[in-house]
C-alpha cells in the first residue's frame, strides 16, 4: 500500500498455494516498482503526530454545532428577557 494525498494505491496478486513460490518474485517486484507522480506523493503533516482521535474531527462540524449552540443561546436569552417579570425591590 503507497499513501498519496489523496488517498492510498494498492497493489493485490493472487496465485494458488501450490504456484505461489512460483509467482511471489514477480508479486513482489510489481509491487515494488508502483511509484505515484511527485504531485501526488503524500506529504506528511504536522498533525500525522497527534492521537487518532483527535486527527479525526471535523472542524466543519466544531464550527457548525458552535453556531448553532450560540444561536440557541441567544435566543434563549431573548426569549427570557421579554418573558422576564420585573421584580419590586
Amino acid at each position: 500500500m503507497v499513501l498519496t494525498q489523496n488517498g492510498y494505491i494498492q497493489v493485490n496478486s493472487y496465485a494458488l498455494d501450490a504456484s505461489y513460490p512460483r509467482y511471489a518474485s514477480t508479486f513482489k517486484s510489481i509491487t515494488r516498482s508502483v511509484v505515484p507522480d511527485p504531485s501526488i506523493s503524500y506529504k506528511a503533516k504536522w498533525s500525522d503526530s497527534l492521537p487518532a482521535f483527535i486527527r479525526n474531527i471535523s472542524m466543519e462540524k466544531v464550527l457548525e454545532y458552535t453556531l448553532i449552540g450560540a444561536f440557541l443561546g441567544l435566543a434563549s436569552g431573548l426569549w427570557s428577557k421579554r418573558f422576564k417579570k420585573k421584580s419590586k425591590l
